[in-house]
């Protein structure tokens, strides 16, 4: 499929939904062209992919062997890590961000915030902690680097050292959704109660 027209990407997606239609969110899971088949038994896996290969068969698709992986616990998704016990950061992403350096312009404090956005879901209110790097985003005029805004820039760093795994809920389980509000922010998460993983979730 050419590549650059407008509606490519959504015109693919329908056609590995189209695909995999009897599968998806039974065994698989398909975004553009990104395929995971999951199974919750090893001794099922053969089957599943089977079905895969045939009805990718069926309408002609093809995979490029050198990016698929068959059998691991752990696979990469959309910049995620996906397993059996969540959704985890990217290493690699965090990595970048710590090796940042402290902002000498506006220009860093955006590609920094930009970062954060992109694992936003994983920092536990990031809008607060994060605020003195956002309020220096409406000074363009002038920039001048704070102690309150080098306090965010380093909790911020030293919280991904510890980057939280996100939850994957069951089908039919119960959620609930937290809000935390002061008069600058408003921060939502939704979790998950489990009391073999000792405790909430977030999802």
């Amino acid at each position: 499929m050419t590549f650059g027209l407008r509606n490519v990407g959504a015109t693919f997606q329908r056609c590995m939904q189209k695909c995999l239609l009897k599968q998806l969110g039974r065994n698989a899971h398909v975004y553009v062209d990104d395929i995971v088949v999951k199974t919750k038994k090893r001794s099922t896996l053969l089957e599943d992919l089977k079905e895969t290969f045939e009805n990718l068969c069926r309408f002609q698709i093809k995979l490029n062997p050198e990016k698929c992986m068959f059998g691991v616990p752990v696979g990469q998704l959309l910049g995620f890590l996906v397993s059996e016990g969540g959704i985890e950061c990217n290493p690699v992403k965090i990595k970048a961000i710590e090796r940042m350096e402290v902002p000498t312009r506006l220009r860093d404090v955006q590609q920094f915030t930009v970062c954060l956005a992109s694992i936003g879901r994983f920092i536990s209110r990031l809008g607060e902690k994060a605020l003195p790097l956002y309020q220096l985003l409406k000074k363009t005029t002038h920039f001048e680097w704070n102690d309150k805004a080098d306090e965010a820039f380093l909790q911020l760093k030293k919280m991904l050292t510890t980057p939280t795994v996100l939850a994957a809920p069951a089908a039919k389980e119960p959620m609930c959704l937290y809000i935390a509000a002061n008069s600058q922010m408003v921060s939502t998460v939704m979790v998950v109660e489990r009391k073999e993983d000792s405790g909430v979730l977030p999802v």
